[in-house]
């Protein structure tokens, strides 16, 4: 009877340690609260749910790590948990992640911190995070992604003047249509901070099961200049179901987007329809386009991200894809090109082609995907363009 009970007591002890390993499971909604530091896990930069007092999500592995300019894991970084006497903010009882190790990586910031699902499969809605930026770096940028596509960006403004934490949501900065079917979430110091570095720290991230997108199956969206003053947009969807209209938005630097117009959708349609719009306006410099898909029900999905330009003279600009899906992508222009200097979205130099013609092709296999600045020197001036790889 004693090896009886000893058998069980050490049969419990093994199942106590397992399920302490492994973490409770729990269902979406959650948010991750990490309240420890956990140097065991986190030793390969990368933090989990799971990790530092938080449980494991049901069928979501949640990843946040440090990452370089072209928002890849940086090496040789860790995460690190630190309460208020660490970061000094005027929250005295907020306590976050950040990257580490303390003496090598984050005393010198880093470019972007990414927080992704680790399969492209198995997408989540962002509902709300607390933000701090313990080195002051303002604004930030925040883009967010589904499938490796670009769903769009916007910038928050952190308190590097009082240093309050900042928690943001969708009732307020995180527009619904852009975190609630992702995979991937990219923070980066915002090109107007001056910045190409932050100390961004982050906790109480609140998750959710992706939102329902519109039942709308769009089987393209593309875009051609007619002139120097317009462009024809024209998109195709294959079938439609309770679809109310389309959105038309436009934007000259592929961040920020307003309306330009609504076109009433078919409705209901199980066959092809397509759709043409007319834009007017100055196309001397690259413009964005994208569709905003919303139904009968109010929900909304985004297209992906176009860019028109006008191809006549005046040392006119062409990149050509733009977005581009690897691979090259070919720059022409009506007059003689220097240089073309690649940066990162973080600001940071990549690097410099010597072209001396008014063609040049791009080797965009090294870059991952995300949003890059091309600085063009020409015959006099200097031109700044945008190109997604996506």
């Amino acid at each position: 009877m004693k090896q009886f009970y000893q058998r069980n007591l050490l049969l419990a002890f093994i199942l106590l340690l397992a399920f302490q390993r492994s973490g409770a499971q729990v269902n979406l909604p959650y948010t991750l609260h990490f309240t420890t530091d956990n140097p065991a896990n986190w030793s390969d930069g990368i933090a989990q749910d799971g990790d530092g007092g938080t449980s494991n999500i049901n069928g979501l592995d949640i990843q946040i790590y440090a990452a370089d300019a072209s928002f890849n894991k940086l090496g040789g970084s860790t995460i690190v948990w630190h309460n208020n006497g660490y970061y000094y903010s005027n929250n005295s009882g907020y306590t976050a992640i950040t990257p580490g190790p303390d003496a090598t990586v984050t005393s010198n910031g880093v470019p972007a911190m990414v927080l992704k699902s680790s399969s492209q499969s198995v997408n989540f809605s962002l509902q709300s995070i607390q933000l701090y930026d313990w080195g002051g770096v303002t604004p930030i940028r925040i883009a967010t992604y589904n499938n490796g596509t670009l769903v769009g960006m916007i910038d928050v403004s952190l308190d590097n003047v009082n240093w309050n934490v900042k928690t943001i949501s969708q009732s307020d900065a995180l527009t619904p249509a852009l975190f609630n079917n992702i995979d991937e979430v990219r923070f980066y110091p915002s090109p107007t901070s001056g910045s190409g570095i932050f100390w961004l720290s982050m906790n109480n991230i609140a998750l959710a099961s992706p939102a329902t997108v519109m039942p709308v199956s769009l089987t393209y969206f593309k875009g051609r200049s007619l002139n120097s003053n317009s462009a024809l947009l024209e998109w195709e969807t294959a079938q439609e179901e309770n679809a109310d209209h389309f959105d038309i938005e436009e934007s000259s630097n592929g961040t920020l987007f307003t309306k330009l117009a609504t076109l009433p959708a078919k409705g209901n349609s199980s066959i092809p329809t397509r759709y043409l719009y007319t834009y007017t306006g100055n196309l001397q410099s690259t413009h964005y386009f994208r569709l905003k898909e919303v139904d009968e029900d109010g929900k909304t999905s985004y297209s992906s991200i176009i860019s028109v330009s006008n191809d006549g003279t005046g040392g006119n600009i062409r990149i050509l894809p733009n977005p581009a899906p690897g691979g090259i992508a070919t720059v022409t222009a009506s007059t003689r090109m220097n240089t073309i200097t690649v940066f990162s979205a973080a600001g940071t130099r990549i690097q410099i082609l010597n072209v001396n013609s008014n063609q040049a092709s791009l080797n965009l296999s090294s870059l991952a995907k995300g949003s890059y600045y091309l600085l063009i020197e020409l015959e006099g001036k200097t031109e700044k363009r945008m190109l997604i790889v996506h």
